[in-house]
């Protein structure tokens, strides 16, 4: 059985300040998580709770997501989660405003257009994107010139584990590799995202916007750079950012029409991995969340 404190601490791929913004109204330190591919239930033994209503410190988060050990045996616990923690403070002002509905100046867009490239880094789904890209570089690895190197030196250990045949070698710099990616911003994705158009629609009564652990959903299929391409991101429950590449001036607060706000929820929901989140029971969520759509 694996022991948990080995995995290290509870880490947040979904950030605690951004799910703060779908919060359940009655009980704001809580939030309610649907899972992807399981029907509604009101919860039994065989069949639990979904939705479930959970603290927001324990949701969109997994112990030791960013935490590994490399290949020369330095265990790291939380590197990571601190290299991302100081570069999501970046667009938390930013994120503030928009929650208050207030304009942003173009520099506040560039800010808010780096945090957008970590929430797409950091979450499960780019992890599973990545894995390609990561296995290549893996091939392209220059094990046997390290090695070379490390004995030369003297670090017979090191030597001994930049051997490829080890499995348990390989998984430490694939996962080493992995999050290496995810705290290095991309200029080119950056200066694409703050170059698009963006529009913020809101909705009010009981329509709410839900999120998800894909919170800036862009369906690669289409790319940013088609004229197709888009980026659908959830601000709070009743306010979503549409980054797209249509030939229109950026546009602050406009009401969504009622189709406009099931076709975002469609998009939105299309995003999810695994979770989606909400400020309330819906059973509608899980029933697009099962089968989600977008365009």
């Amino acid at each position: 059985m694996t022991n948990e404190k080995n995995l290290g601490p509870t880490q947040h791929f979904v950030p605690q300040h951004y799910l703060r913004g779908f919060s359940d109204p009655k009980r704001d330190t809580h939030i309610w998580v649907y899972n992807k591919g399981q029907s509604y239930s009101k919860g039994s033994r065989r069949n639990p709770q979904n939705p479930f209503l959970q603290a927001i410190k324990s949701a969109g988060a997994e112990r030791g997501y960013y935490s590994t050990t490399t290949l020369t045996g330095e265990r790291i616990l939380d590197g990571y989660d601190k290299k991302i923690t100081e570069q999501e403070t970046l667009g938390l002002a930013v994120l503030e405003q928009l929650r208050s509905r207030k304009p942003i100046s173009l520099e506040e867009k560039i800010v808010f257009s780096i945090y957008i490239d970590l929430m797409m880094d950091r979450v499960p789904s780019r992890a599973i994107h990545a894995a390609q890209f990561v296995e290549r570089a893996m091939q392209e690895y220059p094990w046997d010139l390290l090695a070379r190197k490390a004995a030369e030196e003297g670090r017979f250990d090191l030597a001994q584990k930049l051997d490829p045949s080890r499995p348990e070698n390989v998984a430490a710099l694939k996962r080493q590799l992995l999050l290496e990616g995810v705290v290095r911003r991309s200029q080119t994705i950056v200066k694409k995202v703050a170059s698009m158009t963006w529009q913020f629609y809101f909705v009010g009564g009981r329509c709410v916007f839900p999120t998800t652990d894909n919170p800036a959903f862009h369906p690669l299929a289409l790319g940013l750079n088609k004229n197709e391409g888009f980026i659908m991101m959830p601000i709070d429950s009743q306010l979503t950012l549409l980054i797209s590449n249509m030939a229109a001036p950026d546009r602050a607060y406009l009401p969504a029409t009622t189709k406009q706000y099931h076709l975002f929820r469609n998009t939105i929901l299309s995003g999810a991995t695994s979770r989606a989140y909400a400020c309330r029971k819906d059973r509608s969520i899980l029933a697009r969340l099962n089968k989600p759509r977008y365009g």
